[in-house]
């Protein structure tokens, strides 16, 4: 049951009312489709699991699983530093950091019109487009701190790390609508990090 103050009569007195259960569609309460129908496809997505450690240092052509799930791929001559402060700490320039799917989630996404929205130094960018397996690399946008493509014959989604930054949080839905991101429980992401790890 919910309950309810209805004021009512001229002196605007409340009465309590009741409502009852199912007389209220949950499609009314604004923003709750969104939510409970277009989960987050990536796990880890706001990097809460490092079961490998908390802070990384690689040199050039190191390639190395960081944060769960997400692997770096240190492409430059400067050296670059990953660490877990307020998301994925990025110091550095010009790398690269992928995220790989398993054949089981690659089915949900291939041909499907997605959409990414991704948190860096506090600004959001979206981006919807179709997750094409057929194509071989895509890129879908690009600024002066980060670029994001993907590579339908590899099964993943790549982060260019032009410059320091932190990412906050990843959230790749279907659809073509950005919704709010929603953190899973620690526990539930780290049994889905543990399984893959």
């Amino acid at each position: 049951e919910v309950w309810k103050n209805v004021p009512s009569g001229e002196e605007g007195e409340v009465s309590g009312n009741i409502i009852t259960k199912n007389s209220l569609p949950l499609d009314r309460i604004i923003g709750i489709n969104d939510i409970r129908n277009n989960p987050n496809l990536l796990i880890n997505g706001d990097f809460q699991v490092w079961q490998r450690g908390k802070s990384f240092n690689l040199s050039k052509n190191d390639v190395k699983y960081t944060s769960d799930r997400w692997k770096i791929w240190c492409n430059n001559d400067t050296p670059i530093t990953i660490s877990s402060e307020n998301g994925l700490k990025f110091d550095g320039a010009n790398s690269n950091l992928y995220y790989n799917f398993e054949d089981s989630d690659f089915i949900k996404i291939n041909n499907k019109i997605v959409t990414m929205s991704i948190m860096v130094d506090n600004n959001v960018y979206t981006e919807t487009f179709i997750y094409n397996g057929n194509n071989n690399w895509t890129e879908l946008f690009r600024n002066d701190k980060i670029q994001l493509a993907y590579n339908g014959t590899t099964k993943s989604i790549e982060l260019g790390l032009i410059k320091s930054v932190t990412i906050k949080w990843v959230k790749l839905e279907l659809g073509s609508v950005a919704t709010p991101f929603v953190p899973r429980l620690y526990g539930e992401e780290l049994a889905l990090c543990q399984r893959y790890y």
